[in-house]
């Protein structure tokens, strides 16, 4: 942990000494929390402390910007964490075609590269859970290190692209450490998209891994034989700041197809409606899934973060988002999860998102 912020520190102190501009920025979420479930009559009420994330941005020359995350949180199993979640230099030629390299979101659907874990900027107030990190009970690749082409704008639909190049699944997500804990099978991740009109996009975007016999997972298992890793996605989005309504929705396949073990799918899903009363308050709903299938002998028969297996859970809440002003945002929601094989959970939690 101290070499991490030792590392990050230096990257921010180099980053103000040289650059024309640069903007530091801290963000937190605490809030309450209360879970009760149904079918035993059992509840768990608890405070949350929120993370500390810093995040630095700088204009280190005309073209050149530079970036970096800093998540520091508190894991009952674990104790004090400090991870780096983005950490890049990128270099803008024109908006047909810059080059990043680094640390940074895979570019998988829209909600992973445009929410960072500073939720102040969130609608809602959890990610989704095929999005969390691998401690938080996630199993997407969200974040990687590696090389990714882009470019945005392009022509009269408004084209996008990303195509990044990195490390690929390992244990400690490919930023320091022996060779045999990272990647050692780089993943592609692909994205293209349009936004024909402002606020409206329309994205596809995919995911391939080749996963050697042995090597070892995030979780820190071996795999028993080689296997292809593949994510399809499609995501449609209307967020226009001068409209009332928003909404997001995205479509997740997962698919782990074994040498000899047959492919088991993993199918995900999210979608979030919210309407603007006011600029200021916005009640909204927010949906999503994940459908597990049969056993994949990819995952450990126990979900560390939750203490029960990887299985199918439907999620479904109502909220209420409002704006004190950009630096302070409070939320509230209440709602219904459903697992398979544990029943039913009733939900409130609130959460104060802020930045400083």
């Amino acid at each position: 942990m101290k070499s991490k912020f030792l590392y990050l520190l230096l990257f921010v102190v180099l980053i103000d000494l040289f650059a024309q501009e640069t903007s530091i920025r801290f963000f937190s979420h605490p809030g309450f929390e209360y879970q009760h479930h149904a079918d035993s009559g059992t509840g768990n009420p608890y405070f949350r402390g929120g993370p500390l994330i810093l995040f630095a941005t700088s204009q280190i020359t005309e073209n050149i910007t530079a970036g970096a995350e800093l998540n520091a949180h508190y894991m009952v199993e674990t104790g004090a964490e400090v991870e780096i979640e983005r950490i890049f230099v990128k270099y803008y030629h024109n908006d047909y075609i810059s080059l990043r390299v680094g640390r940074m979101y895979t570019p998988i659907g829209f909600w992973n590269l445009n929410y960072n874990f500073g939720l102040i900027l969130q609608p809602n107030i959890a990610r989704p859970m095929a999005l969390n990190p691998t401690h938080d009970g996630g199993f997407a690749l969200t974040r990687d290190a590696g090389i990714q082409l882009e470019g945005e704008k392009i022509g009269k639909a408004g084209l996008f692209y990303k195509f990044f190049l990195s490390n690929g699944i390992g244990k400690n997500g490919g930023l320091l450490g022996s060779s045999d804990r990272m990647g050692r099978t780089n993943c592609f991740t692909g994205q293209i998209g349009i936004e024909p009109v402002d606020g409206v996009k329309f994205i596809a975007s995919g995911q391939f891994n080749k996963l050697n016999k042995g090597q070892l997972n995030q979780y820190g298992a071996a795999l028993p034989e080689s296997v292809d890793y593949m994510v399809g996605n499609f995501s449609v989005v209307y967020l226009n700041p001068d409209k009332k309504l928003e909404f997001i929705a995205e479509y997740f396949n997962t698919q782990y197809k074994y040498q000899t073990l047959g492919s088991h799918t993993i199918q995900s899903g999210v979608a979030y409606l919210g309407y603007k009363l006011t600029d200021r308050a916005i009640p909204y709903v927010f949906y999503e899934s994940s459908i597990f299938g049969d056993k994949n002998p990819y995952f450990p028969s126990i979900n560390e973060y939750i203490g029960r297996p990887f299985q199918s859970v439907s999620k479904y809440d109502v909220g209420f988002r409002y704006k004190i002003n950009t630096n302070l945002v409070f939320k509230v929601e209440g709602g219904l999860q459903f697992e398979d094989n544990y029943g039913t959970l009733i939900n409130a939690k609130t959460q104060l998102a802020f930045a400083f």
